[in-house]
C-alpha cells in the first residue's frame, strides 16, 4: 500500500506542476486533464516500484513425510508421530519423500533405504510453495535445504538416543586372483551414544576371512578400519561383506554391507615393476579397480631381489619371468630390457612403462603465498637467478 501512496504523490506533484502555470483551456478541463495525467504518472511510477496489485496472501504450504526405514527402527513411534504432526498443519497437500517423493499415505509403511531432500526441492521449484519437512533427521542430503523456498520450515522429530555402531563404507578391490592378498578399507560410525567395544569381521560367501577387535566409540564418532586378507579357496565372482557386532546395538540392518569381488584362478593381467614407486601402485589399483582386472604384481626392491605385491612375498626372478610368460596380458613398468628383448618375455599383449631419468618427480605451478625475499629479488634479473632443480 505504500508503494502505491508514494506513486500517487508524485504523480500528483507531476500534474500539479506541469498544469498549474496554465491559463487556458478552462479551469474544469484543466482539472480533468491533471487527474488523468496524475493517474497515468501513478501507474508508471507503481509499475517502476514493482507495486502489489492488491494484499498480500498466505500461500499454503506442502508437507512432506520422511518415508524411510529409518522412521521404524526400534519399533518407534516416529511414523505415526509424522502423520500426527502433519495432520496439523494446514497445507495445500501431503507427500512423502525418501528416494523419491509419492503421495502421502499413513496406511503405507516406511519402505525407502534413504533419506533424499534433493527431490523435495526440486518439487518446490517447480510449484513456489514453501514445504513444511517431517523428518527423524536422518538425510543424506541436508546441505540442499538450503535451497528449500522462503517461508519453508524442519520439524525434527526427537528420537531416543542408543548405542548404535554401522558400517559406512567397504572399499574393496573388483577382482583378485586366488590367493592373493586384499587390502580392504572400511570406514565405521557410532550413533548418538557411541558404541561398546566389538569385533569387525570380513567374510567371502561363507568363508570366513577375519575377525578384528573394534575399540569403544564415543558419540558421533567416526572411524577408519585398514585390513589385508587372503582370498583363497573360492573361485568365480563373490559377496564380500563387511560385519560389525558391538554390544547393546541398536539397530543390526546397519551392521552389514557387502560389495561384489571377482575370483580368478589365474591372474588377467601381470604388472612387473623394476622401480616401484607411485605410478606403479596407481597403475596395479587402475587395473584392478576401473577396468575389473585380476592383476599380480611384482616389484623388484634390488638387484635379484623381488618381492610379489600385495604380500611382500619373495619370489624369484624365474618365477617372474614364468609369469609373464603365462600371463594374458603383461606390463613391465621401468627397464623394460631387464629380461632381455621385451617382444620374447611374453607370449601375450605386452604394453611398456618407461619411468622418467632423474629423481625430480613431477612438478605443478600453484599459487604461493607473498615471499618476505620478493623486495629484494624485484631489481635482480630473471636470467642472472639458477634453475630451480639445478
Amino acid at each position: 500500500m505504500a508503494l502505491w501512496l508514494i506513486a500517487a504523490a508524485i504523480g500528483a506533484v507531476a500534474a500539479a506542476i506541469q498544469y498549474a502555470r496554465l491559463r487556458s483551456p478552462s479551469a474544469s478541463r484543466r482539472a480533468v486533464l491533471g487527474v488523468l495525467r496524475a493517474a497515468a504518472m501513478a501507474i508508471v511510477i507503481a509499475l517502476l516500484l514493482d507495486a502489489p496489485l492488491g494484499r498480500p496472501r498466505s500461500v499454503l504450504p506442502s508437507v512432506f513425510v520422511d518415508a524411510s526405514l529409518s522412521m521404524t527402527r526400534e519399533k518407534s513411534s516416529l511414523w505415526q508421530t509424522a502423520w500426527d504432526s502433519a495432520r496439523v498443519v494446514r497445507a495445500e497437500s501431503v507427500w512423502t519423500f525418501g528416494d523419491s517423493v509419492r503421495p502421502g499415505d499413513p496406511d503405507v509403511a516406511p519402505n525407502a533405504v534413504s533419506s533424499r531432500v534433493r527431490p523435495v526441492v526440486e518439487r518446490t521449484m517447480a510449484t513456489g510453495r514453501p514445504a513444511v519437512l517431517i523428518t527423524d533427521g536422518e538425510v543424506q542430503d541436508s546441505s540442499a535445504l538450503d535451497a528449500l523456498a522462503s517461508g519453508s520450515r524442519v520439524i525434527v522429530l526427537p528420537r531416543v538416543p542408543r548405542r548404535d555402531v554401522a558400517v559406512v563404507t567397504l572399499d574393496a578391490p573388483r577382482a583378485a586372483v586366488d590367493g592373493d592378498s586384499l587390502a580392504v578399507r572400511l570406514t565405521l560410525a557410532a550413533g548418538a551414544q557411541g558404541a561398546g567395544a566389538g569385533f569387525v569381521s570380513l567374510m567371502l560367501d561363507q568363508h570366513a576371512l577375519g575377525r578384528w577387535p573394534l575399540d569403544a566409540m564415543s558419540a558421533w564418532a567416526e572411524r577408519q578400519f585398514d585390513a589385508h586378507v587372503r582370498a583363497s579357496g573360492v573361485q568365480g565372482a563373490g559377496i564380500l561383506r563387511a560385519v560389525v557386532a558391538s554390544p547393546e546395538d541398536a539397530e543390526p540392518r546397519n551392521d552389514t554391507l557387502a560389495a561384489t569381488i571377482e575370483i580368478s584362478r589365474a591372474a588377467s593381467a601381470v604388472f612387473v615393476s623394476t622401480s616401484p614407486d607411485q605410478d606403479s601402485r596407481f597403475a596395479i589399483a587402475v587395473l584392478r579397480g576401473a577396468l575389473a582386472l585380476p592383476t599380480r604384481g611384482f616389484y623388484r626392491i634390488a638387484p635379484g631381489m623381488w618381492r610379489q605385491e600385495g604380500t611382500l612375498a619373495a619370489v624369484t626372478e624365474a618365477q617372474v619371468r614364468q609369469a609373464m610368460r603365462d600371463a594374458p596380458v603383461a606390463i613391465l613398468h621401468g627397464d623394460t630390457s631387464i629380461f632381455g628383448p621385451p617382444q620374447s618375455a611374453s607370449l601375450g599383449p605386452l604394453a611398456l612403462i618407461v619411468t622418467p631419468e632423474g629423481d625430480d618427480g613431477e612438478w605443478y605451478v600453484t599459487a604461493t603465498p607473498a615471499s618476505p625475499l620478493s623486495g629484494a629479488l624485484a631489481a635482480v634479473p630473471l636470467e642472472s637467478l639458477p634453475p630451480v632443480a639445478g
